[in-house]
């Protein structure tokens, strides 16, 4: 069988998903490996630095979801039109915005506010507000910057991950016989297991690492039932862009087991208020129904 009918085939959609994780990994890493050892060097202005720095990532990044997997993968099926690759990666539809929004921005207020109260119960946690509303400071902190930092994960680590991974692994299991589940569960893990690609956090923190697997993979699931229900990649993008943007406001000042244990709970707790605000407020319910009705009817 040719290689791209191979790609293409249904029954190899969980190994095309990590093939396709791990290329765009290895851009991404290239990306931040020209910033650091081309950009950094040149003793530059700090902000001007961040700014250069955010370009290169934010058009590698974008590069590889919208040309290289599309037209050098031909995944997830070849692109002819591109626009029907847009429209089954979620990338196309925007309506209606005001329940897009609603939705993105309240599963943003679920994550948020778990988090910062169950990791402040023991009373060590330390706010730190500079980090995400003061100024840009060399080898300290982006400061606001950062809201435009993580549009970078936000925005394409969603494309990736619940754009191109979850429509190939949506084909292996199709909503049509409402199997999306085990698509949505795959294709979370597959994004959580894509953090070890980290190498140098992996080696140097390895508790936090596996933390992060864990949390981007539960995480990656409630934003897999926002994908799939919505049939649109606006409101996760949202979720995950100021989800990350907000990451620095919080540290522990104790038990940094507790707190990795409260948080990864206020987690859970969150993404299970995301399915149950995303099985409220879209179709997603009825997928399951018709599963059940074509099974009374056989």
């Amino acid at each position: 069988m040719p290689f791209y009918e191979k790609l293409q085939n249904p029954k190899n959609a969980i190994w095309v998903s990590i093939l396709i994780t791990l290329v765009f990994g290895f851009m991404v890493i290239i990306s931040q490996l020209i910033s650091r050892y081309s950009i950094y060097p040149l003793g530059l202005d700090y902000l001007l630095e961040l700014f250069i720095s955010f370009s290169i990532q934010f058009i590698f990044a974008g590069f590889t979801c919208l040309f290289v997997i599309p037209f050098l993968l031909k995944t997830p099926k070849e692109v002819k039109p591109y626009r029907d690759f847009l429209q089954e990666v979620r990338l196309s539809n925007h309506k209606p915005l005001s329940k897009l929004l609603f939705i993105g921005m309240t599963g943003t207020i679920f994550v948020l506010f778990f988090s910062l109260f169950l990791t402040s119960i023991p009373g060590n946690l330390i706010l730190i507000p500079e980090n995400v509303f003061g100024s840009p400071i060399r080898d300290q902190t982006m400061g606001w910057f950062g809201f435009i930092h993580y549009l970078i994960p936000g925005v394409w680590e969603e494309v990736y991950a619940r754009g191109i991974v979850l429509a190939v692994l949506l084909r292996l299991y199709p909503i049509e016989q409402g199997r999306q589940r085990k698509a949505i569960i795959i294709g979370g893990i597959i994004f959580g297991c894509s953090h070890l690609l980290s190498v140098p956090v992996l080696i140097s923190n390895p508790i936090y690492a596996l933390t992060q697997v864990v949390y981007a993979s539960v995480i990656g699931i409630s934003f897999g039932y926002i994908a799939v229900g919505t049939g649109s990649l606006l409101p996760s993008i949202i979720c995950h862009w100021l989800i990350d943007s907000f990451s620095v406001y919080i540290a522990p000042s104790g038990d940094i087991i507790l707190f990795l244990i409260l948080f990864m709970t206020a987690i859970i707790v969150a993404s299970g208020f995301i399915i149950v605000l995303v099985h409220q407020t879209t179709n997603i319910g009825d997928f399951n129904e018709n599963k059940r009705t074509s099974i009374n009817s056989n």
